[in-house]
């Protein structure tokens, strides 16, 4: 009976069980927002996306649970598992935000990629924390062609200029009760070089930019630095037009 006994252990520890992970990735396309969850003691959380060579992609992240010490950094990685881009290698004293994080990429190669969420390194989680996800393919503006757009106090509106020629941005404030501010940046291995940025109590604002050998800009609308928000969403709906040549 004995040795029935000790083969019965042998096939037993002999047999393999499939392992189901519980952060398995989830699929997120352009255009789309996700509500997410970052679990105490995890390393990581990941996405993955689909996208092609040339495609001018925005990927941002935003805690929602900052009292609990979530604080997001972003990585991307390539279909060969290589990081491609990190939020933690482009650090801006000048536009530090532990709360909110984002990375502009002009996407190499057609492909699925993987975008890996974590926590800043010098905070910790007392439970699971919630935060939010966008994958955003930005408009490229047109030369002189007004366009239309919202940015609010939760998101931010963003679109890309490519030109290799001096170019300007007007800008018009059309409505709503949030103070405004215009930035652009060159995009560069997936950080923002920050050229020019306007910001006031202004309706009415331009920005006239020399591009270098990178043709490649980013434009941000978003709220002034010093706007307050305490209860509820300040929105601004504005005008932009390029004008180049």
């Amino acid at each position: 009976m004995k040795y029935i006994i000790a083969l019965s252990i042998i096939l037993l520890a002999s047999i393999s069980y499939p392992v189901y992970s519980q952060d398995e990735a989830q699929i997120i396309t352009y255009g789309e927002t996700v509500q997410g969850k970052f679990p105490v003691g995890a390393e990581e959380v990941e996405f993955t996306f689909s996208g092609l060579a040339g495609d001018i992609v925005v990927i941002e992240s935003k805690s929602m649970d900052i009292l609990n010490g979530f604080m997001p950094e972003i990585q991307i990685l390539n279909a060969r598992g290589t990081a491609i881009a990190d939020t933690t290698e482009n650090f801006d004293i000048e536009s530090l935000d532990f709360i909110q994080v984002m990375i502009p990429l002009e996407i190499p190669a057609d492909g699925d990629y993987t975008i890996i969420i974590k926590n800043g390194s010098y905070f910790e989680l007392d439970e699971d924390a919630d935060f939010e996800l966008r994958l955003l393919q930005p408009e490229i503006l047109a030369n002189n062609t007004p366009i239309q757009g919202t940015a609010s106090t939760e998101e931010k509106a963003f679109y890309v200029v490519i030109s290799n020629e001096d170019f300007s941005i007007d800008f018009s404030k059309v409505s709503g009760d949030m103070l405004v501010s215009v930035s652009i940046g060159r995009i560069e291995s997936g950080g923002l070089e920050t050229l020019a940025v306007l910001y006031g109590e202004m309706t009415q604002g331009n920005i006239q930019i020399t591009p270098n050998r990178n043709t490649l800009h980013l434009i941000t609308i978003q709220e002034a630095p010093y706007e307050i928000t305490i209860f509820g969403v300040k929105t601004a709906d504005f005008e932009l037009t390029l004008n180049q040549g």
